[in-house]
């Protein structure tokens, strides 16, 4: 057996050290993530564990996870409330699988988007599919709250806390198991469906306006600029620009001025 220089062995032992220390800390970053998806499990297995209790979610794979768990063991009611407008495919292929599972298991599924949204092709296309196997799915002109409730018992809504973590702030989310607080966020959803116009996936007119028409032309009798109209619609300016130049002709005049006229005269009609 041969000697080996003391500063080379030191150095080897060190290395090795590092590496035992290195793993340790990867191992213990883990920890949190693998005991928190075990607490998830075990809170929803013990009934007296869940009530009152408050998940916090970061991410969109961890949200979309959670959610898609908390629908899969419902058993009554899925009510869901979108106000942003047109969703992109890549959303609306998430939800795809899972709202379509709850219907058929026999939930009764209600959503809410946001009036814009009837102006998008894609998004048009996945409520025609959801309602023609059940749901009920509505429309509305002015702003809500976002959220997702299951049964009445259990919410995931968006955690407004402010974000004072390194770096931009992700997605995040919030899952309330309180009962009480569920139903308080199922009849803030109730009031704003029974405001709702029902959607069937196409841009249906209404005495000869769509809804983003009638949307746009209370708030020009407002007196709200065409900016202004497209930031609280959440639409580009081209789009209200281009909705308006429809609105002229089918009320045959050539100004926004005898636009505005027409429309006081007919709002009672259309709204």
């Amino acid at each position: 057996m041969l000697a080996l220089e003391p500063g080379l062995a030191a150095a080897r032992r060190r290395d090795t050290l590092l590496a035992q220390a290195g793993a340790a800390l990867q191992e213990a970053a883990s920890l949190e993530t693998e005991y928190r998806d075990l607490a998830v499990a075990f809170s929803i297995a013990d009934p007296d564990m869940v009530d009152g209790a408050v998940e916090y979610l970061q991410g969109m794979e961890q949200i979309n996870a959670r959610i898609a768990d908390l629908i899969a063991n419902g058993t009554q009611e899925l009510l869901t409330a979108q106000p942003t407008g047109p969703r992109v495919a890549e959303r609306l292929a998430i939800s795809e699988n899972r709202d379509t599972d709850a219907i058929r298991r026999g939930m009764a599924m209600r959503t809410i988007y946001r009036t814009t949204a009837r102006s998008d092709a894609t998004t048009g296309e996945w409520v025609a599919h959801k309602t023609a196997l059940g749901a009920h799915i509505r429309t509305l002109d002015e702003p809500f709250s976002r959220a997702i409730v299951v049964d009445r018992c259990r919410a995931v809504l968006p955690n407004l806390r402010p974000w004072t973590g390194a770096g931009p702030e992700p997605l995040r989310a919030i899952v309330v198991h309180d009962e009480a607080l569920a139903r308080h966020v199922a009849e803030a959803f109730d009031r704003d469906w029974d405001r709702s116009t029902p959607w069937t996936g196409a841009e249906e007119p209404r005495a000869g306006l769509t809804d983003l028409q009638v949307a746009i032309g209370r708030r020009l009798a407002e007196g709200m600029l065409q900016p202004a109209i497209a930031r609280d619609l959440e639409v580009s300016s081209r789009t209200v620009t281009h909705q308006i130049a429809q609105m002229k002709v089918a009320a045959g005049v050539t100004t926004l001025f005898q636009l505005a006229i027409w429309w006081e005269r007919r709002s009672g009609r259309a709204a």
